[in-house]
């Protein structure tokens, strides 16, 4: 998620890397299966190329196939499970402030990092 939508500054690695890499990410995977239902091969025809424009072009297909969108939908389910640290922490990224965290859940040092990251802390019990 940070990898394609991430501030450089922040993320600390180069935009797109996955893209230029070809990682199997859940964007990627997602983006293809929504092409696919379309029958449109440009993602996967992009996924071949290795030229500069690559990672802007394969955003530009996330785009068209609402992927961030995707994402934002799957934040409640994502943050309602034991995922990583770190997915929960590219998803408030992409959801300043409206995203919500049990403190109950979280150790003191995970609960500064999300709220740096813009998350909203939920006091009290579950």
């Amino acid at each position: 998620i940070l990898d394609c939508y991430g501030d450089e500054a922040l993320v600390g690695k180069q935009p797109g890397g996955d893209i230029i890499q070809n990682k199997k990410t859940l964007l990627l995977i997602e983006a293809i299966i929504k092409s696919e239902h379309n029958n449109d091969s440009t993602l996967t025809d992009l996924l071949k190329q290795q030229t500069t424009e690559k990672v802007k072009l394969v955003l530009a297909q996330f785009d068209k196939y609402d992927i961030k969108d995707f994402v934002r939908a799957g934040a409640a389910v994502v943050l309602g499970n034991k995922f990583d640290r770190f997915d929960i922490k590219e998803i408030i990224a992409l959801n300043p402030n409206k995203v919500t965290v049990r403190a109950s859940r979280f150790s003191k040092y995970e609960l500064n990092e999300f709220i740096k990251a813009g998350a909203i802390v939920e006091l009290g019990e579950e």
